[in-house]
């Protein structure tokens, strides 16, 4: 959605506020995406805002060869023509677990995913693909005319105008009584704020049962140093006590870095439960507060996963000092059992660069052995 891409973009200093109010404003004034809005207004290069999905959110990436391709009508059946157009989204495959993999211009709406899930019946696997070449594919195979313009050149809304004075708004006053159903009233268009604005955190503080170390921040470059293993999505399948999920994933993402952390979900609290690696003692003694501003709040909320840099913010600059540092880049996965997250993978210090699409379906086999298991617990009560 609109707010979780603008909200994405903001953080990672790749837009600013008032080209996302722009944005915005043309999307009210004409329709279409929010990041095919930014396209047009110059904000961002369709091509960056592809990598940037690709990247950061480590989902795999589209060609438009691709979805220029003949898609079998069994698999475009799995999402209807008007909700293909208007999420901006298009199936193009069935993968070997039997998702449906879909090509999307947003790959952070969540919304769209939710619904193309509960009308395919099916998981959904996120790919992401430049705007104009997936309202392309939707053109060609669902025979859809969009009626927005689709790229860059043309005109934005006008300015809002200067604030009205005294008299104008009494006029205006006299007039809006004269409306008889308020669907008529327009909604005003939001005030984009200030130039000097800069987004921040609430200045909100995790719960850390433990006090910080003090010791200087550690950043590890990764290297080539071993072959990728294979994901164990077999043992998966196979196990039969939910104890022995967590140790499963940690023993595979071990191999490829230094740290791994698994945190669950405690009522309002992210608690740590097992880990691998190196300054992992007083996990334990360490709970963040989930509702507190934070990159682990965003990926609870967001349903995503995210590697990169630690965002610098109060919550998470104390997560660091807690663990005595963390490396250059970041990795965080959520677990969900039917589309809620019930977990949180975190590793640092990568030893080789890390297989994304393994790792994506090393935590979607964990979502699916703890719902398997969860639910044969119940029926065995």
């Amino acid at each position: 959605m609109a707010d979780s891409a603008g909200a994405l973009l903001l953080r990672s200093g790749i837009v600013r506020p008032e080209q996302v109010a722009e944005a915005q404003r043309l999307r009210q004034h004409d329709g279409g995406s929010f990041g095919e809005c930014l396209v047009r207004i110059g904000a961002i290069d369709e091509e960056k805002l592809v990598d940037f999905y690709h990247k950061r959110l480590m989902i795999p990436r589209l060609d438009e060869n691709k979805l220029k391709r003949k898609i079998a009508p069994a698999i475009l059946h799995l999402v209807q023509r008007e909700m293909a157009a208007e999420f901006r989204v298009i199936p193009v495959d069935i993968d070997p677990d039997g998702a449906v993999v879909l090509a999307m211009a947003d790959p952070s709406d969540n919304h769209a995913v939710d619904e193309v899930t509960f009308f395919a019946d099916r998981f959904v696997v996120r790919a992401v693909a430049s705007e104009s070449s997936v309202r392309d594919a939707i053109e060609t195979h669902y025979g859809v005319r969009f009626t927005s313009p689709a790229r860059a050149g043309a005109k934005p809304p006008p300015t809002p105008a200067a604030r009205p004075t005294v008299e104008q708004l009494e006029e205006q006053i006299v007039l809006l009584t004269k409306v008889k159903r308020s669907e008529e009233t327009p909604l005003p268009i939001p005030i984009p704020p200030p130039d000097d604005y800069k987004p921040q955190y609430a200045p909100d503080e995790p719960i850390l049962l433990t006090r910080p170390k003090e010791r200087e921040r550690r950043d590890t470059l990764p290297g080539l140093t071993a072959p990728v293993p294979d994901p164990p999505l077999t043992q998966l399948r196979k196990l039969e006590r939910r104890d022995e999920i967590g140790s499963v994933i940690l023993d595979y993402v071990a191999q490829l870095t230094k740290r791994v952390i698994l945190f669950v979900i405690q009522r309002e609290l992210l608690v740590g439960r097992e880990a691998r690696g190196e300054d992992v003692n007083m996990l334990s003694e360490l709970g963040i507060d989930i509702a507190a501003a934070s990159i682990f709040r965003d990926v609870i909320s967001s349903r995503l996963p995210y590697r990169g840099p630690l965002p610098e913010t109060p919550v998470n600059r104390a997560f660091a000092q807690a663990l005595g540092g963390v490396g250059a880049e970041v990795l965080l996965m959520p677990i969900l059992v039917r589309e809620r997250v019930i977990a949180v993978l975190f590793a640092d210090q990568a030893l080789q660069p890390l297989p994304d699409a393994a790792l994506h379906a090393t935590t979607r086999e964990a979502g699916l052995a703890y719902e398997r298991l969860i639910l044969g617990a119940k029926t065995v009560r």
